[in-house]
């Protein structure tokens, strides 16, 4: 199944099944109220008991009630395609936001004489959306507005299925004993910085995801400690007494669920690879972000484009600092960081049988 209204796999023939083929109703030329100011804004024509984010929910449950009755641990992966462009929720989620009423998003009219050429590019576009609905571009007020309105009635749609799903876990006697995960693959723009989407850039709103482990019997904490999606699967596998094995990658977070205020990591690597390019920005793209409680840096490999911030002084990343030489030993010491953290990535799940 594709994201959005997305038609694909097994979802189709269930749609199918409640008298709704989502292959003819889908999509932005079936849609009653589409936004003229960018094809990625739409309410869909799918009814919201047939959409996708419907579907997802309905199968967790059925297969709550199927491990309930089963003396055996289950695993699930409840993957919800939304929020997610196109932003197309159903009549019912589509009208429950006033695009007028939302405020702008940090930064949203930021000065980028500063930030690499690419991001210039698209600023100086702004208001046109770029033709590959998938690539970043910049918004201006109107389009930002109609998105947001459109992306939090699916985010609200999405919350309702959620607390389904929850409910269905008491209901079923399976909650005291069931450790349950909620993040994100990444995060998305949506207006920070005045852009949208996600690629070719590692603000905190692509790179910063949202986390929440429950553990029945764990007293509820928050924590400011930086951690990685790579940390996940060696929790899970402490938290469930199994075996690790050679060459994981992560750290488990286990201690972090006794102590929310200790430290777990001084930096996190973020890795994006993209076989194109695009204006200010030629192809292959090779990024890599480090990012420390001091700040972030980003290179581009294979070019002379750098990005420092400093979060000290600049939490929400407004102010590209690199070659500033007030910043030079912040960037040398984040340099350090990646380094460190990229040679830290190596191949160690083979074990070696001989030595030269």
């Amino acid at each position: 199944m594709a994201t959005g209204t997305g038609r694909g796999g097994h979802y189709v023939h269930w749609a199918r099944e409640r008298g709704v083929d989502p292959e003819t109703l889908g999509g932005p030329g079936q849609s009653a109220s589409p936004y003229s100011g960018w094809d990625q804004v739409y309410q869909t024509s799918i009814p919201a008991e047939v959409h996708p984010t419907s579907y997802v929910g309905e199968k967790a449950i059925e297969h709550l009630k199927d491990a309930a009755g089963q003396d055996q641990p289950f695993f699930m992966f409840v993957s919800f395609p939304d929020p997610h462009h196109p932003f197309s929720p159903p009549a019912g989620y589509s009208e429950l936001y006033d695009p007028n009423a939302l405020p702008l998003p940090s930064g949203f009219g930021q000065d980028h004489s500063l930030s690499p050429e690419h991001i210039r590019t698209m600023v100086a576009n702004r208001g046109t959306p770029n033709p590959d609905p998938t690539m970043t571009w910049a918004a201006n007020e109107e389009q930002y507005r109609h998105a947001a309105a459109a992306q939090f009635g699916l985010i609200t749609m999405m919350d309702e299925h959620i607390g389904r799903i929850l409910e269905e876990l008491e209901r079923q006697g399976l909650a005291e004993d069931t450790i349950v995960v909620f993040t994100s693959d990444h995060g998305d723009l949506f207006g920070d910085h005045g852009l949208m989407l996600k690629h070719f850039v590692h603000y905190r709103a692509v790179t910063n995801v949202p986390l929440v482990i429950h553990v029945p019997g764990v007293t509820a904490g928050r924590s400011g400690a930086l951690v990685s999606s790579a940390d996940l699967a060696p929790t899970l596998l402490e938290l469930t007494g199994s075996a690790a094995y050679r060459g994981i990658q992560g750290r488990s977070l286990v201690p972090l669920l006794d102590r929310p205020g200790g430290r777990h990591r001084d930096a996190v690597l973020v890795e994006e690879e993209q076989p194109f390019g695009l204006p200010g920005l030629p192809g292959p793209v090779r990024m890599r972000t480090v990012i420390t409680r001091e700040g972030r840096l980003t290179r581009y490999f294979g070019t002379d484009v750098t990005e420092l911030y400093d979060h000290r002084s600049d939490p929400d990343e407004l102010v590209n600092r690199a070659g500033d030489p007030r910043f030079a030993e912040l960037e040398r010491r984040l340099l350090r960081s990646m380094l460190e953290e990229m040679a830290a990535l190596a191949d160690e799940g083979t074990a070696p049988t001989a030595a030269a």
